[in-house]
């Protein structure tokens, strides 16, 4: 960030766990990085590695302990040299040697001492004991090359000390080597308050510090229940600084994901704004055009370095665009990205690097989204050019596990009908069999507005490989249900699904006709769960009519629609609706409000209509059956000449009927569970 943001963390690093020493495996436990420095040096030839989320630390780590070893205000590495070397500038057929060699070549500049890279290289070779190498990057490396976990396996400075960081993927090699294994975890809930106070402290509002640790209930046992995603970013240093700004500049935090990193932005770009005493940007959707144009300029190169899990970007990707020079410049000096500094003086290369990976993972979302959307742009060359439509193969790259976080963000940023449209080419042939997990977790972090276009385009494909769909706890209305009925209608979709799971959604003024339309065009549709979803008895009632005036006959095998509230359900509509699933074996009606007159009138009208059901296990605990009339509920059980499994507990049964219905079921094999 801009130099009024510039942080002495010297004293911040973020907590540490210590899950290997000395070929033992610890377990995981707490650590400090004194603790982890004594144990390398105290291990010859120590090979250790270092492992976190990206910008969680760990380059700050490793310029920290070169920059202690220069500066020989501490003892440490006495006696030896030390190198810090990118990773990103190893080339495809280099080793470690040629890195050193890079940077000695510095200190032959400033002497005037010939240059022998082959000399070097022996004399290293021979004298490695007498080495450190912070290796940083490992993760950024962009060539298979092998000379690093040789490195590990000791074929090549086997006495050298050498610490290395990497993100946590493909690791596993390194991990069975290493003498030492530390994981940097990100701040705890005290360090998190600590560095708020310390944050408002330092700008004299400490008050605005407090207001934010109670948002983020900080000093609670639930630290971040109101705000998942913004706790979660806490835990890193950067994000956390942006968490700070962006409560200094708002006192606001979203639970929206999307509308969180829009405030982020919207902070980032109001701190250039304020440097450049221009008026600040009330919302997002104002930011001016050179800002935008400014921002897809960054998120396209960082699109195409992301292709190779590459989060840094150079001036050459910049000038690559062939973008103006003003909008260059102005990209870089918005706040997103920072520069490096040279590891050599002879690496002239200007490199730009985001403070964490969720902002190089947002602004390519947002570019994307532009990208989606360009045909709508009208009259600007400059923008252009950076929005050439993607060929069809470029759409299956966006699949790649690179663009997961990405492509969440893309469909945020864009409107309901693009974003499923897109959604929608994204899933259909790269989701698994069971993607309810997936599903919900992508729900949690769209805007309610969207999602009936999302399930709608995400339901539309022809594929038997779509058997289930699951959207628990999604906070999905009964309108997105209304919509997708219409929307599925329009398409004259016919759905290969087999399991709907939607529990926990508030569907309180669902309209039945869209729902039957949903349940006829799933032919194959085998089991539904509707549980607590503030379904009422009109729901059901109007349910049965529809059903039974279109004459549907559904598949349903399994069918729980426990925790709603059917007092008043009316039971000519729940035979009706039951005799239409003539293949339902499990039903579960848990705590419905269900009364013992329901039950005794219900039997009446299937005795009327001379109903068999295939029923093997029901379920209607937790209802009020003080009232239960046990010669209807006998003839019930006539109905049902499969059932195998009763639940009745907590009922309000009287003793009379507990024993009437005790005898019943073991004459006929029922377990009757009381």
């Amino acid at each position: 960030m801009r130099g009024r943001y510039t942080v002495d963390i010297s004293q911040m690093f973020t907590d540490m766990e210590l899950l290997k020493e000395r070929e033992n495996n610890k377990g995981s436990k707490p650590t400090t990085l004194e603790e982890v420095v004594d144990v390398i040096q105290s291990t010859p030839g120590c090979k250790a590695l270092i492992e976190g989320e990206g910008g969680i630390g760990k380059t700050t780590i490793l310029r920290h302990l070169s920059y202690n070893w220069s500066d020989q205000s501490i003892e440490l590495f006495e006696g030896k040299i030390v190198f810090l070397l990118s990773l990103r500038d190893l080339k495809k057929d280099d080793d470690i040697s040629d890195l050193i060699v890079q940077q000695l070549t510095d200190f032959n500049l400033d002497t005037d001492l010939p240059e022998d890279p082959q000399l070097i290289k022996e004399f290293i070779n021979k004298h490695d004991n007498n080495f450190v190498l912070l290796l940083d990057g490992l993760d950024e490396l962009r060539f298979d090359n092998q000379s690093v976990i040789s490195l590990f396996r000791k074929k090549r400075f086997k006495q050298s000390t050498v610490i290395l960081t990497s993100r946590p993927e493909n690791i596993d090699e390194f991990i069975k080597e290493c003498n030492v294994h530390i994981r940097v975890s990100g701040f705890n809930k005290e360090s998190i308050g600590k560095y708020i106070e310390k944050y408002f402290k330092h700008f004299e509002n400490q008050q605005l510090g407090e207001s934010l640790k109670e948002e983020l209930d900080i000093d609670t046992l639930l630290p971040g229940e109101k705000h998942p995603e913004a706790y979660s970013m806490c835990k890193n240093p950067m994000l956390l600084l942006s968490i700070c700004m962006l409560w200094e500049d708002n006192q606001s935090l979203p639970s929206d994901n999307t509308d969180l990193f829009k405030e982020l932005f919207r902070s980032i770009l109001n701190q250039f704004n304020k440097q450049k005493q221009c008026d600040k940007i009330l919302k997002f959707e104002d930011t001016p055009s050179k800002y935008v144009h400014a921002m897809i300029l960054l998120g396209k190169c960082m699109y195409i370095n992301l292709k190779r899990n590459q989060l840094s970007i150079k001036i050459t990707d910049l000038n690559d665009t062939h973008s103006t020079r003003d909008m260059i410049d102005m990209a870089l000096k918005l706040g997103f990205v920072y520069e490096e500094a040279p590891l050599s003086k002879s690496n002239c290369e200007r490199i730009f690097m985001p403070p964490h990976k969720l902002i190089v993972e947002s602004l390519v979302g947002f570019y994307m989204s532009k990208l989606f959307e360009s045909e709508n742009i009208k009259d600007d060359s400059d923008v252009r050019q950076l929005l050439i439509p993607l060929g069809y193969n470029e759409l299956d790259v966006i699949k790649s596990e690179y663009f997961k976080v990405a492509r969440k963000f893309a469909l945020g940023f864009l409107d309901a009908a693009t974003a499923g449209y897109y959604l929608k080419q994204w899933l259909t042939k790269h989701f698994p069999l069971r993607m309810s997990s997936r599903i919900r977790k992508f729900f949690f972090g769209i805007k309610i507005t969207y999602k009936e276009r999302f399930i709608a385009n995400i339901l539309d494909i022809q594929h038997d490989s779509y058997g289930r769909v699951g959207v628990r706890i999604c906070n999905l209305s009964a309108d997105v249900i209304n919509h997708l009925g219409t929307e599925c209608s329009l398409k004259q979709v016919q759905l290969a699904l087999r399991t709907i799971d939607i529990f926990g959604n508030n569907f309180h003024n669902i309209d039945v006709n869209s729902l039957s339309s949903l349940l006829i065009m799933c032919p194959k549709l085998t089991t539904l769960y509707m549980m607590n979803c503030n379904l009422s008895a009109d729901v059901i009632n109007h349910l049965g009519t529809d059903c039974s005036l279109k004459q549907v006959q559904l598949a349903l095998e399994h069918l729980d629609i426990s925790r709603n509230n059917f007092h008043n359900i009316d039971v000519n509509s729940l035979s009706s609706l039951l005799i239409m699933c003539p293949k339902l074996w499990e039903l579960y009606m848990r705590d419905c409000n269900l009364s013992g007159d329901v039950i005794n009138h219900f039997v009446t009208e299937c005795s009327l209509k001379q109903v068999q059901l295939a029923l093997r296990d029901l379920s209607i605990s937790g209802n009020n059956f003080h009232n239960i009339d046990v010669n209807s509920f006998s003839s019930f059980l006539i109905m049902c000449p499969k059932l195998r499994e009763l639940y009745m507990m907590d009922c309000n049964l009287s003793g009379y009927v507990i024993y009437y219905l005790t005898v019943v079921c073991s004459n006929r094999g029922i377990d009757f569970f009381k």
